[in-house]
């Protein structure tokens, strides 16, 4: 007899286990006929479909009928008759099957991708195989479109590499023969020629200047809209730049009898900026105003704006030039900051441009935080205007003043006895440096290749190298690269001599070790003033 504490004995009858065995079956049918995802249960012996649920139905379209006592492959819905019989053949052998991609067919004929998993088990004693179903359409749709996206974009930004390639070589191509042009016009009106001769070389000299400002003027639209533009953060005196660009624009101003005014200026000299782009910025819309208007003045101005909120840290300064020309209509007004765009394009052929020039101070305001606007009456006048956030800083460094008009005078006297190298593969660029060197220095020699410029540095040492960029065999920024090895090289001048105009170029110069940029066509003056810069930072070489 069992101890008093010990528990009794359970015993289930027929009947309870028929019940438990009933609401297990329920619990079943309950989850078959609910699942979100199709099943199919197939006889493991014949490979005959027994049932399958209300989800599959609605899914592939196909009645309850049309599914039972079928074999997979004699279900319109499975397209691969051959991959179903492999399949049935393989779980009978391991007992599971899976696809992450099977396409069927609805009913309606409609072809939709699916996830197959099969899995063989016994039941009560028979060999069982039930089949999931999962339409993954909407996830292999989205994965294509993110697929496709990602195409789209590598497309477009191959797209992009490749235009600024091609602007890049263009640019070179084009700076190339145009610095010979307006090289060799400087030469010849530093010759004996007539008056009419100079006349004719001043207008082919301005032709080219055009033309480069016209190059200029596409390639910061390129760069802007690529996003390659950045801004510089040094000292920004801005009566001074005002006043270059005044100085600029003088000789057109007097040649159409404009009065070129410029107003004092109230903004402090302690900023920080920009300020070869905000000269770029105020020379476009000033350049208009001149080109539009044929008689009366054109005003430079520039003022603290007075919507800026106060700000210790910074000061949003407002550029404006106000002119007595042609004016615009309100209707047109809008337009003109956008791309390729101008008032009248009838004024293209009288007046010449491209439209892009306020469409560029708009894109350099707004990277220099500011906006740009204008105000016009036709046939008074208008005034245009843009504005820019500078830092501001304690006094700037004085720099002496418009060393340029003089550099060719300085190094003649105090580095005449400095020898120059010149490499260059185009010979006309390099016979034009060397005659433009030749008054000032007492040696200057070329060499057409990087090869040659270090043969040539071997055996004598130069007090300074103009370097072409893009040459053939040793390019350079490798030439430049052997030239600091050399002896006596590691700290003489390498200035670059190219006609590449990206920034990336020069980025790519001084990480090669070279000292300076200067880009051609070059200004001749501009070029002295660098190479008295260089020179004067060593003690002159005697002869």
């Amino acid at each position: 007899m069992p101890p008093p504490d010990a528990a009794p004995l359970t015993t289930t009858t027929p009947s309870a286990d028929r019940a438990a065995l009933h609401a297990s079956e329920m619990r079943y049918r309950r989850l078959f006929e609910t699942a979100q995802d199709g099943i199919l249960l197939l006889n493991a012996q014949s490979g005959q479909i027994e049932d399958v649920n209300p989800f599959l139905i609605k899914m592939l379209g196909y009645s309850h009928a049309e599914f039972l006592g079928k074999k997979l492959w004699e279900v319109g819905a499975f397209i691969d008759t051959v991959q179903c019989k492999s399949m049935f053949e393989l779980l009978q052998t391991t007992g599971y099957v899976r696809y992450d991609d099977m396409p069927l067919k609805t009913r309606q004929g409609r072809l939709i991708d699916v996830e197959f998993v099969s899995n063989a088990y016994d039941c009560a004693g028979t060999r069982v195989i039930q089949c999931n179903v999962r339409d993954i359409s909407l996830h292999k749709a989205a994965e294509i479109h993110l697929r496709t996206q990602e195409l789209a974009k590598q497309a477009a930004e191959a797209a992009n590499a490749a235009k600024s390639a091609f602007l890049s070589n263009m640019s070179h191509e084009i700076r190339t023969p145009l610095g010979a042009i307006t090289g060799l016009a400087y030469l010849i009106r530093r010759s004996h020629v007539t008056a009419q001769q100079a006349d004719w070389l001043t207008k082919i000299d301005a032709a080219g200047k055009h033309l480069l400002t016209l190059i200029d003027a596409i390639l910061d639209m390129s760069k802007i809209d690529a996003g390659k533009v950045t801004l510089e953060a040094v000292n920004v005196n801005v009566p001074g730049i005002v006043a270059t660009v005044a100085a600029l624009l003088g000789d057109q101003a007097h040649a159409k009898h404009l009065a070129l005014l410029v107003q004092r200026s109230s903004v402090p000299a302690e900023l920080v900026g920009d300020p070869g782009r905000l000269q770029q910025a105020l020379l476009n819309i000033a350049a208009n105003a001149v080109k539009f208007t044929e008689h009366g003045s054109v005003t430079l101005r520039a003022l603290c704006d007075p919507g800026d909120q106060d700000d210790a840290g910074s000061l949003l300064v407002r550029f404006e030039v106000q002119d007595t020309g042609i004016g615009i209509s309100p209707q047109v007004l809008p337009r003109l900051f956008s791309p390729f765009e101008q008032a009248d394009n009838s004024t293209t052929r009288l007046y010449g441009g491209t439209g892009l020039g306020l469409a560029i101070v708009k894109q350099l305001a707004q990277l220099m935080g500011g906006a740009v606007g204008a105000r016009s009456t036709p046939g008074e006048g208008s005034t245009f205007w843009f504005t820019a956030r500078l830092r501001k800083r304690g006094p700037l460094s004085q720099v002496p003043a418009a060393v340029v008009n003089a550099a060719q005078a300085q190094l003649a006297r105090a580095h005449a006895a400095c020898r120059i190298l010149v490499v260059d593969d185009d010979p006309l660029n390099r016979q034009i440096t060397q005659a433009l060197l030749a008054d000032t220095f007492a040696q200057v020699d070329v060499a057409a290749g990087g090869q040659e410029a270090l043969r040539l540095a071997e055996a004598q040492t130069y007090d300074l190298v103009l370097m072409d960029l893009q040459m053939p065999g040793l390019g350079g920024p490798e030439t430049t690269r052997c030239l600091r090895l050399l002896p006596g090289y590691g700290c003489t001048p390498i200035i670059a001599l190219t006609a590449s105009a990206f920034a990336q170029h020069k980025a790519d110069c001084l990480a090669a070790g070279m000292d300076d940029f200067v880009t051609k066509p070059f200004d001749p003056e501009a070029l002295f003033a660098t190479l008295l810069s260089w020179l004067s930072r060593s003690a002159p070489r005697t002869a």
